[in-house]
């Protein structure tokens, strides 16, 4: 099948009911396989969770979502394989609300490398956010009033309204949610170490397919090798790669202008002078290896020795494809960042154009049927590479 067939063909057969999803067409089997975070105590209380969606619909503080604590990941293999010889973790972009995208991705990792892929959802999307967040009659509602409150507002949609008034009204979800992201991450990588996962060996490879922010949180995951479980993992960067402050994420599929300056604000001009106010936020910025690292990549001269020493350790582990049109997280943010200054750090990343129109939140745009050739060339082009380095 090419891209745009197997996107239509994979959407509609996949769901997170069943247990297991049998797809003889493509020859791979989705297993959907249950977890729990055990991590809500990171998350705000009910004083810091307020925002637009705190209303008579919606009023439980973030620690109290049971969607986010509660949920499934797939996991794709090859039919008839008991033991996969590795799983990737798949890390998917912000704002995400369903695996459609994700979907011919994974196929392709999974057929191509022989290995289990593993699309693990982050803190608040795909299916660890309440449906609400999704509904666009609700969502409107929201973008309207925000447009009311903050009249020079833009790139606001109903898309992105439920991220943009979260992060705005508290920026630091951003963080939190990403750090119960990471101990979810670790949680499972335990239970694979431990020999308690259901479908792998405790002796498994552990390697990452990571895209858009889902790469900056793979970069600080391998960076920080907590209990040394990632030493030997590789990791895949598409789109991403780039230091907080070279990234720019207003759009109407991510989030709005208000948003995106509240962010900047926070993390890039004033995180030093926040930190300084919040003892909480200082000890776990100052005095954990993630919360470091989690620094280090806020900004390009900041920190850069220590940054850029990690990823010159890390440089035989990484490797990225950026886009030239990508106005999201640009080409030139992710070289400086993975290969840094005067390119002394030997990660290749190699930055392709394709001959349509693309988008960082859109590569491989499935509504132009009429380019579906070149699509797909473009597709296999990519994730060739990506099987090639993570087999």
């Amino acid at each position: 099948m090419k891209y745009c067939e197997e996107y239509d063909y994979l959407k509609k057969h996949f769901n997170q009911v069943d247990d297991k999803i049998e797809l003889p067409e493509e020859n791979v089997t989705i297993f959907n396989i249950r977890f729990e975070s055990k991590h809500r105590d990171i998350l705000p209380d009910v004083i810091d969770s307020f925002s637009l969606l705190s209303d008579d619909l919606f009023s439980v503080p973030d620690s109290q979502i049971d969607e986010n604590h509660f949920f499934k990941y797939p996991v794709i293999m090859r039919q008839g394989m008991e033991c996969p010889k590795g799983v990737i973790i798949l890390l998917h972009g912000l704002n995400e609300r369903d695996w459609a995208k994700y979907l011919p991705w994974g196929v392709h990792l999974a057929k191509k490398t022989g290995k289990a892929v593993l699309l693990f959802p982050i803190s608040f999307h795909m299916n660890r956010a309440p449906l609400m967040w999704n509904n666009p009659r609700i969502m409107n509602h929201i973008a309207v009033l925000r447009k009311r409150i903050f009249p020079k507002l833009y790139d606001n949609s109903y898309l992105n309204a439920a991220l943009s008034s979260r992060l705005e009204s508290n920026p630091k979800r951003f963080l939190l949610s990403g750090l119960e992201s990471y101990y979810d991450i670790l949680d499972l990588t335990a239970q694979i170490r431990n020999g308690k996962h259901p479908m792998f060996d405790k002796n498994v490879k552990i390697d990452f397919f990571s895209y858009s922010i889902g790469a900056f949180f793979t970069q600080l995951i391998i960076m920080a090798n907590p209990r040394s479980y990632y030493a030997n993992s590789k990791a895949f960067f598409f789109c991403g790669g780039a230091t907080f402050n070279q990234m720019n994420g207003v759009s109407k599929f991510i989030f709005d202008s208000k948003a995106g300056k509240i962010l900047q604000s926070y993390f890039v001009k004033h995180f030093d002078r926040e930190l300084k106010k919040d003892p909480k936020m200082q000890a776990l910025i100052l005095k954990t290896k993630i919360g470091m690292f989690f620094n280090a990549m806020l900004n390009l001269r900041k920190m850069r020795s220590f940054r850029e020493e990690r990823l010159l350790d890390l440089s035989r582990q990484i490797k990225a494809i950026a886009f030239v049109k990508d106005h999201v997280i640009p080409a030139k943010g992710i070289v400086k960042t993975l290969c840094g200054k005067r390119n002394r750090i030997p990660i290749l990343v190699t930055v392709k154009d394709f001959p349509f129109e693309y988008t960082h939140e859109n590569p491989f745009p499935i509504n132009k049927k009429d380019l579906n050739d070149l699509i797909d060339q473009s597709f296999q082009e990519v994730f060739n590479e990506a099987s090639a380095f993570l087999n």
